[in-house]
């Protein structure tokens, strides 16, 4: 039998959509029943309604959360991966809005329908790695390969952002909005499972200063590094580079393929 509570760096047969929402459900049941979400307490205040409008969620709306698979392990998604996903089941929860969890590879979507957060890099997730030739052409990922210190290397015009493995680590987090205006989509692309968690909670932190700096209904793309998550985990996360006007141009990034 599965247990809940993930034992060791992954958790194995995880990656069912069935699964996934039931899960992640449990979890944040379990979360929200005996304390007050601390995404935002007084529900309907203006700050509220600035962080629906960022992320183009109201009540009643659905947001759809694509999971990554974790490296070399089909059907199998990390820990770092979970929690990610729980950490935007509670923003879609505080929103009074309702979450669908699909896999990487699992059903075909179109864009704009509803808000989509799409989780891990090319490599883990085959959305991701269309999305990104598709929305944004001024950014390439190199391929993942453990022993070469060019992995995951995320790479725009004029920049390239290295993994230090466990002192600096990096992650792209981008929203693009359809252009006939429909809901958002979010990538968070991260060099591992811990810098896309360390994006969530960015998000959740930093989404006033964000749309402070790009608006509300703008395209925009940062990268955040992450420093000696050997240490501090996925909370010691800082702006390394807003590359929004390079991304969304039709010039690629020099480098290798997506």
């Amino acid at each position: 039998m599965m247990s809940l509570v993930p034992a060791g760096h992954a958790v194995e047969g995880l990656l069912s959509a069935v699964i996934l929402n039931v899960v992640v459900g449990l979890i944040t049941s379990l979360i929200g029943g005996g304390s007050v979400w601390a995404w935002g307490r007084a529900r309907g205040t203006r700050r509220q309604r600035e962080r629906a409008r960022f992320f183009g969620l109201s009540p009643g709306d659905t947001g759809r959360i694509v999971a990554p698979q974790a490296f070399g392990m089909p059907r199998t998604i990390s820990k770092h991966d979970v929690f990610s996903i729980v950490e935007l089941a509670k923003l879609m929860r505080d929103l009074k809005a309702d979450l669908d969890v699909v896999s990487s590879g699992e059903g075909t979507y179109g864009i704009g329908d509803l808000t989509e957060f799409c989780v891990g890099g090319p490599t883990a997730n085959v959305r991701m790695q269309s999305h990104l030739a598709r929305f944004l052409p001024g950014v390439s990922i190199r391929s993942f390969a453990p022993d070469s210190p060019e992995s995951a290397a995320i790479v725009t015009v004029g920049q390239e952002f290295l993994r230090e493995r466990d002192s600096r680590e990096y992650v792209l987090v981008a929203k693009v909005r359809p252009l006939d205006g429909g809901h958002p989509l979010f990538l968070i692309c991260g060099q591992t499972a811990i810098t896309n968690r360390a994006a969530t909670s960015y998000l959740r932190d930093n989404y006033r200063r964000i749309s402070s700096a790009h608006g509300t209904g703008q395209n925009w793309c940062v990268v955040l590094r992450v420093v000696a998550p050997s240490v501090y985990g996925h909370q010691m996360t800082e702006l390394a580079a807003d590359v929004s006007t390079s991304a969304f141009s039709a010039v690629a990034a020099a480098g290798g393929p997506v």
